[in-house]
């Protein structure tokens, strides 16, 4: 692979000071390097904004957008406008990846010429933590096999 960004992840940010650090910097240790990070800050109240700001001054591969609050979906759209890579990638800004997850996605993206990739997630609640899906599920559907299964016309 070369070093294009082929991967741009965009991650809305609201209210999220506590966590948005270590998001972002789950994003810049992947073993996959070339990847853009577009953090958008959605006209949140406290600290994220400069938190961004500060991230996008250490790593090269940070894009910061201010946008007043409008929502996720939003933020998300605005982001996904701005990004330049091939494939694109959501997250939230109280997430975090794996090193390996960008380089697993494209991987799979390319060996089963995907149009989406989904893989597993933990959701922590209340010290309890839960696997969605279990962890040897792929997806290899078509976009049409896709949105029937998510019933999306």
């Amino acid at each position: 692979m070369n070093n294009t960004r082929l991967i741009t992840v965009v991650v809305p940010v609201y209210l999220s000071a506590k966590y948005v650090e270590k998001a972002v910097l789950s994003l810049v240790n992947q073993t996959y390097k070339y990847i853009e990070i577009v953090l958008v800050n959605d006209g949140s109240p406290d600290n994220s904004g400069d938190i961004c700001d500060k991230l996008s001054k250490v790593y090269s591969n940070i894009i910061v957008i201010h946008q007043k609050n409008q929502g996720a979906a939003h933020a998300m759209y605005n982001g996904a406008c701005y990004g330049t890579g091939r494939y694109l990638m959501f997250m939230d800004a109280d997430d975090w990846l794996e090193p390996n997850t960008c380089e697993l996605a494209l991987k799979a993206i390319l060996e089963h010429k995907c149009d989406l990739v989904f893989w597993y997630f933990y959701k922590e609640f209340e010290s309890e933590l839960y696997n969605y899906p279990p962890e040897d599920t792929l997806f290899t559907k078509t976009q049409r096999e896709l949105f029937d299964i998510f019933d999306i016309k």
